[in-house]
C-alpha cells in the first residue's frame, strides 16, 4: 500500500490514476473506505480496501473527470521530501536534490517550482522542531548583526 499523507497528514491511496483520501474503518475494522480526494467536485467515486493488505475490494461510483498518474507521483514526491527532511540531517537543497533525482518529466513537470519546495522542506522542519543542518564549509556561514548595540545577532546558513 502507498504511504502518502495529505497537508493535514490524513493517509492517502493512489489507485488507477485517481487519488482516494482516508474517510473510515468499516464496523468490524477489517475494511477502510477511501472517498475521492476534492469534496469540490460532484464525482462520488469510493474504494473499498482490506486494512491490513491494502488490496482493493470494492468499487463504488464512477469517476466523471480524467486520471491523472503523474500527480499521484508527485503527492508520493512530496511525501518523501518532507519525511527526508526531517529523517535526515542535509541542506535544503540536497534533500530536494535526492528526492527529485530519478523521476520521469511528466512527474517533474507537475512538480511545484523549486522556491516552493525549499518552502516545504524548511516549513517541516519548523513544525518538527528539527534543528538547521551544520554548514558544511566556513563560507556557507553568514552572520549577519542586527544593530551594533543590539545583543541579538541572527545566523543564517546558505547552502553551497
Amino acid at each position: 500500500m502507498d504511504n502518502i499523507s495529505s497537508q493535514r497528514n490524513k493517509e492517502k491511496f493512489g489507485h488507477e490514476g485517481f487519488l482516494y483520501i482516508f474517510d473510515k474503518k468499516s464496523g468490524d475494522r477489517n475494511r477502510k473506505m477511501w472517498r475521492w480526494e476534492r469534496k469540490d467536485y460532484s464525482c462520488r467515486a469510493r474504494i473499498h480496501t482490506d486494512a491490513i493488505t491494502g488490496d482493493v475490494l470494492k468499487n463504488l461510483g464512477e469517476h466523471n473527470h480524467d486520471s491523472n498518474a503523474a500527480k499521484i507521483e508527485v503527492v508520493r514526491t512530496v511525501t518523501a521530501l518532507k519525511r527526508r527532511a526531517i529523517d535526515t540531517n542535509e541542506g535544503t537543497a540536497q534533500v530536494i536534490n535526492h528526492t527529485v533525482q530519478n523521476l520521469s518529466q511528466a512527474v517533474q513537470g507537475q512538480l511545484p517550482s523549486g522556491y516552493a519546495l525549499k518552502k516545504t522542506v524548511r516549513r517541516q522542519r519548523v513544525r518538527e522542531q528539527v534543528p538547521s543542518p551544520m554548514p558544511g564549509r566556513l563560507q556557507n556561514l553568514i552572520i549577519l548583526i542586527i544593530s551594533p548595540n543590539s545583543a541579538y545577532r541572527l545566523y543564517k546558513y546558505q547552502p553551497g
